[in-house]
């Protein structure tokens, strides 16, 4: 009988090339897949705290408005509304009224550790603008928070998802009217 001898080789060049090139494809589309999900995670995150800025906007004018009825003024009193219009308005946790004819800057949102506000606190990406509009006995407010740098639009039909904006809006009956 003759023996077979065995001749051990190795992978090729090519074979060598080519494991390469797959491994690096698969390595930057897992890479890239990762990169979208976190960036599309921080948006969400934005974005949900943006809708929460909006809906807390609407409730502080809400509660201003509640307030002035339980001190016995008028719902919309001047102390708390100082005009019948306007569309730059901030509103804060530790205000008791409504400020409005504010400069731009005014509507960044800072964060203190545990409240946004546009008093005190760290800088951050938030802004937000409330815009009201009083007609007879009822008050349409608007509140408007942007997170992508720029100053919140007056326009909310300018303001979605892709510009990096939302709003809340509420309707707000005068409850005592004006005459009471």
């Amino acid at each position: 009988m003759k023996k077979i001898k065995k001749i051990k080789r190795g992978f090729s060049i090519g074979e060598v090339m080519l494991s390469a090139f797959i491994l690096s494809v698969t390595l930057v589309m897992l890479v890239r897949a990762i990169s979208n999900s976190i960036m599309y995670s921080l948006d969400s995150r934005n974005s949900i705290i943006a809708s929460e800025l909006a809906q807390e906007g609407a409730e502080l004018v809400r509660n201003f408005r509640d307030n002035n009825w339980a001190a016995g003024k008028s719902s919309f009193d001047s102390t708390g509304f100082s005009h019948t219009s306007d569309e730059n308005c901030i509103a804060s946790y530790n205000s008791t009224k409504l400020n409005c004819n504010q400069g731009t800057s005014a509507f960044a949102l800072k964060h203190n550790g545990r409240y946004y506000n546009q008093n005190s606190g760290d800088g951050t990406k938030f802004q937000r603008r409330i815009k009201v509009s009083l007609s007879g006995d009822e008050m349409t407010v608007y509140s408007i928070v942007t997170w992508n740098g720029g100053i919140p639009p007056r326009d909310v039909n300018k303001c979605n998802s892709g510009s990096k904006c939302v709003f809340a809006q509420s309707v707000l009956d005068d409850w005592r009217g004006t005459g009471t």
